[in-house]
């Protein structure tokens, strides 16, 4: 019995630290009001949901005092009735958590009464009235207004509700994330203002959820982490930055549901595949936008024109961080950074020219060249957790002058937000911000796989990033 109260006691944990179950006496309990005791069971029913997905049938034996498919259907129902629209996932949860508010009225357990008043000129107020009176009707209970409030905060959570506070903060949080992720990244999602809005809109729904503690289930989390890793770890970067602002901290079923707007938002994009480039003219407005035309028909990279200059300007300008310099006069300041002349106009071969330059650019160095070093592969070695191999390979980082002693602490801080472990018996390990002193990564092959984050693995890549690019 103690075994099997612990391994309940390690779901419940996950969602909420402070919520147990306990024995004593040979009973088993558990040790709060009625709100504490009803948040148990729906953290036990949003668990299922993981694993039964999209299927009612198998939660009907919870219920006693109502039918579940004639609740589901009432509500399907209810809500096509009132143009209210939710993802599957959603609405299981939804017809779920008020299957236990009509199961636990029913047996004369009840939320406390509130003074708080429906405002019922508040779309999810109102519809939590009037599916409270259809819920009385049909069932034959009586809900009270601490239920009400209830029936209220699940719509909040499930469709959203913007406040003025959240109307005039949410777009500045999303768009400062972005600029988080543009510098940690080099990836601009910036750009796409419908990923901005529809991520905007999600957080409204998050923060309501994470004010309420109650928060989506996520079927795809294992598949976003093995198929998408990197747009996953973007997505736990975002996130982290969301929890500060908002002051909430969510798991990673909602970090998912986050990484699914940065996936969409991706495919739009030539992520590792943009170039800077200044453009030295002395022809003027209309020579530059044949440039402009010219140059966006590149077919592999997206080029970015940081600035036209003439020719005069440019033998007593800064230059900006940039990956070419394209001219069509020869330049009499010397500079090390690469530079591509052409005559009068641009054609299409200069095109080909340009794209072969930034192909070379990409190849040199390789990767593994740049980020892997001898002295950092361990083989073979035994740890019993992820805490022991991240303690020890950071501080060898550190003992190699690659990081500062405060790196550890910042790598399981990340691994706190999210597991690393992607799959496939290997996980990356790393801080949540660039901070390290040189870009490395660090390689240790156990000699026996050792549970990470639910998932075995056995190869491990720490990662050392340094601010600048």
């Amino acid at each position: 019995m103690d075994r099997l109260i612990s391994e309940l006691n390690a779901v419940i944990k996950n969602r909420d630290s402070e919520l147990t179950i306990q024995r004593k006496n040979n009973y088993v309990f558990i040790n709060g009001e009625e709100e504490e005791k009803r948040k148990l069971f729906n953290i036990f029913l949003s668990q299922e949901i993981e694993t039964n997905q999209l299927s009612l049938d198998k939660y009907s034996n919870y219920f006693t005092s109502c039918d579940l498919n004639r609740l589901s259907t009432l509500i399907l129902k209810f809500h096509n009735k009132y143009n209210i629209s939710m993802n599957d996932f959603s609405a299981i949860s939804f017809v779920l958590h008020i299957a236990v508010l009509v199961e636990r009225i029913s047996s004369g357990s009840t939320l406390p009464d509130s003074d708080k008043q429906i405002d019922e000129n508040d779309f999810n107020d109102r519809m939590a009235a009037l599916l409270s009176r259809l819920l009385e009707k049909e069932f034959h209970v009586s809900i009270p207004s601490g239920e009400l409030l209830y029936i209220r905060r699940l719509y909040n959570g499930s469709l959203g509700k913007k406040v003025k506070y959240e109307e005039a903060y949410l777009p500045e949080i999303v768009d400062e994330s972005l600029a988080q992720v543009n510098q940690m990244y080099g990836i601009d999602f910036s750009s796409d203002l419908q990923f901005k809005d529809s991520l905007t809109m999600h957080l409204s729904g998050l923060y309501l959820r994470g004010t309420s503690g109650r928060y989506l289930t996520n079927p795809l989390v294992g598949e976003m982490k093995s198929k998408f890793p990197f747009i996953y770890n973007i997505s736990v970067y975002a996130s982290s930055f969301f929890q500060e602002k908002l002051s909430i901290y969510f798991p990673d079923d909602e970090i998912a549901y986050i990484a699914l707007h940065f996936l969409s938002a991706s495919k739009t994009l030539s992520m590792g595949k943009k170039k800077r480039v200044l453009v030295v003219c002395p022809y003027g407005l209309a020579s530059q936008r044949i440039i402009e035309d010219k140059l966006s028909k590149t077919r592999n990279f997206s080029v970015e024109i940081v600035q036209f200059v003439s020719v005069l300007e440019f033998s007593v300008s800064a230059i900006p961080e940039i990956d070419l310099i394209i001219t069509s006069e020869e330049l009499s300041r010397k500079t090390k950074l690469p530079t591509f002349q052409y005559n009068s106009f641009l054609t299409d071969n200069d095109i080909v020219e340009i794209e072969r330059i930034f192909d070379r650019q990409m190849r040199e160095p390789t990767v593994f060249d740049t980020f892997f070093k001898k002295e950092l592969f361990f083989s073979q070695l035994k740890f019993n957790n992820r805490e022991e191999v991240i303690r020890f390979l950071c501080s060898e980082l550190v003992e190699k002058n690659y990081c500062e002693t405060d790196y550890c602490q910042q790598v399981l801080e990340r691994e706190n937000l999210s597991s690393t472990s992607y799959g496939n018996f290997f996980a990356i390990p790393h801080a949540i911000k660039r901070c390290a002193k040189k870009n490395v990564v660090s390689v240790c092959c156990l000699e026996k796989a050792i549970d990470w984050g639910g998932k075995k693995v056995k190869l491990v890549f720490l990662l050392s990033l340094k601010e600048e690019r």
